[in-house]
């Protein structure tokens, strides 16, 4: 090992300039090659800092995988740190093997926080993500079963479904047309009534009859087998009258146990001598 002692004269300005400007000086008690190695290790700093910003994963769309390419963990040999001198300080370059990538020295950890602090948080990326592109997240997120898998099952589940439908259908429209035959068969046999209540010496039984048969026909109902009772009788000081009207009602569902034969009457006290 050459030693440096204190009389050997300083280089010269010239050589100085010559040897690069910006260059400092060499500390007393220092070797010849420590500039050198200095230098060298910056380069391998520098190397593997660069290398750490690079296997940093990047953020990518939520259900994708951030594509990190496999060789920026790889250092070259000759990019390696050289053996330090015993009781020398230096840093151990990031990437050079897997101990370096598993535990960063502090430079590269304090990159890779100021990275994450650019980049933000991955939830709010993900939920800008949803928010701008609500389409595509759901379409890689939450995958939908095709169309082609389901095409069997819907058919099973139509020849299930459509008889009870129909059969629905057409419980409701008989239903519907004895309740308005019902309401239409109240209001004849209502305005029979009255009709009949002037009196026997006035209206006949046919003739009430025929007026029975009339209010049914003005609200468009069918008067097919209209059958017209017409009893007079005493209740007390007064003579009254009952008139009762029976119309079959045809419904669309025969097996289905429906009244299809609709009755009304009602009594009036006769107002005619």
């Amino acid at each position: 090992m050459v030693q440096w002692s204190a009389t050997q004269p300083a280089a010269s300005s010239g050589s100085m300039q010559a040897s690069g400007a910006g260059r400092a000086r060499a500390p007393r008690g220092a070797t010849p090659h420590s500039s050198s190695r200095r230098t060298h290790s910056r380069q391998i700093a520098f190397t593997g800092r660069r290398q750490a910003n690079a296997a940093v994963p990047r953020v990518a769309a939520p259900g994708r995988r951030a594509a990190v390419p496999a060789a920026d963990n790889v250092v070259p040999d000759s990019d390696k740190a050289p053996k330090s001198r015993p009781g020398a300080t230096s840093r151990r370059p990031v990437g050079a093997g897997p101990r370096a990538t598993s535990s960063p020295g502090p430079a590269t950890r304090a990159d890779r926080d100021k990275r994450l602090q650019a980049v933000g948080p991955v939830g709010a990326n993900l939920m800008m993500h949803l928010v701008l592109f609500p389409s595509c997240a759901g379409a890689s997120m939450f995958r939908r079963p095709r169309l082609g898998s389901r095409r069997g099952a819907t058919i099973v589940e139509f020849a299930v479904a459509i008889p009870v439908l129909f059969f629905m259908t057409l419980g409701i429209v008989d239903l519907g047309n004895l309740m308005l035959a019902r309401q239409r068969l109240v209001q004849a046999t209502y305005a029979t009534g009255r009709y009949a209540a002037q009196g026997a010496a006035l209206v006949t039984d046919a003739e009430v009859a025929a007026r029975a048969r009339l209010a049914l026909s003005t609200q468009g109902q069918p008067v097919d087998g209209l059958e017209v009772t017409v009893t007079r009788g005493v209740s007390g000081p007064d003579n009254i009258v009952t008139v009762q009207l029976s119309l079959p009602v045809q419904a669309a569902i025969g097996f289905i146990d429906i009244p299809t034969i609709q009755t009304q009457s009602f009594t009036f006290r006769e107002e005619g001598a």
